[in-house]
């Protein structure tokens, strides 16, 4: 494992002082050697800044339409809501560390929805950066100067042996018996090779938003996601770089059959 350099933040700090059971999610910054060194600090230093900032906008957010009343709906709020204010977010260098309690029921709702914001703050740069990453379950320490645990090495991991593409993917352990904290499955496809991962591709291009998979072709989105991909395969590269590339392109066309299975659909209702 690289040496890591840890950056804290104190508008929003966070510890974890006992030794808890959590979701944690080790997400990997592709190609960070090539950020560091056409961003400037000052830069670098504003993308970990935003992504805290926007955790505690989704917090304030979540709180002023929550008004914790009794029925189902309102008790799932407030659990969602816990979670997220809850979650630790740890920048380190090239990586970046998600953990929330295990023992909410929201907590993978939270966990997905932070790698979702996360991934696509780095998409909407001027040449999208592409996230790999790893969850899992497991004990997990985190104070003001240590951080470590089962479930921190066994994310790790994930994201290093298993992830392979800029994909999200979680273990067996967090997937069983806890996808009923998910409001939507479709969060969560499976991959060709049984791993289920995180939609961040779909969520970030709001497919919902369109009526046809051709407006959603033009939209700026889209387009940034689809000069990427050419840029990378359209010449010669390292096979492992391609490998990556080539399985972004097929998540396009995997968003694509869908868009136009919903369209064929919404045609025959």
């Amino acid at each position: 494992m690289n040496l890591i350099v840890v950056v804290f933040f104190k508008e929003r700090y966070k510890v974890m002082n006992n030794y808890k059971k959590c979701i944690v999610a080790f997400l990997d910054i592709l190609g960070f050697k090539r950020l560091i060194s056409e961003k400037g600090f000052d830069e670098i230093l504003e993308i970990y800044k935003q992504i805290i900032n926007d955790i505690d906008a989704g917090i304030a957010l979540h709180h002023a339409v929550d008004n914790y009343d009794s029925s189902p709906s309102g008790i799932t709020l407030q659990k969602y809501n816990e979670a997220l204010e809850d979650a630790i977010i740890r920048p380190m260098s090239d990586s970046i560390v998600v953990a929330v309690p295990f023992e909410n029921p929201e907590a993978l709702a939270v966990v997905i929805d932070i790698c979702n914001m996360i991934q696509e703050m780095f998409y909407d740069m001027d040449e999208p950066v592409l996230l790999r990453g790893g969850v899992a379950v497991g004990d997990f320490f985190c104070d003001d100067n240590i951080m470590f645990g089962k479930g921190l090495v066994d994310a790790y991991l994930a994201q290093e042996l298993y992830a392979i593409y800029p994909r999200i993917i979680l273990s067996n352990e967090v997937t069983i018996g806890m996808l009923v904290s998910i409001d939507n499955s479709e969060d969560l496809p499976m991959d060709k090779d049984n791993y289920w991962y995180i939609n961040t591709l779909e969520r970030y291009f709001g497919i919902e938003e369109y009526d046809s998979w051709e407006e959603v072709t033009e939209s700026t989105r889209y387009d940034k996601i689809k000069r990427l991909i050419d840029m990378h395969l359209n010449n010669y590269g390292d096979e492992r770089v391609r490998q990556k590339y080539i399985w972004l392109k097929n998540e396009l066309r995997r968003i694509e059959k869908k868009c136009l299975l919903r369209e064929r659909t919404l045609l025959l209702d």
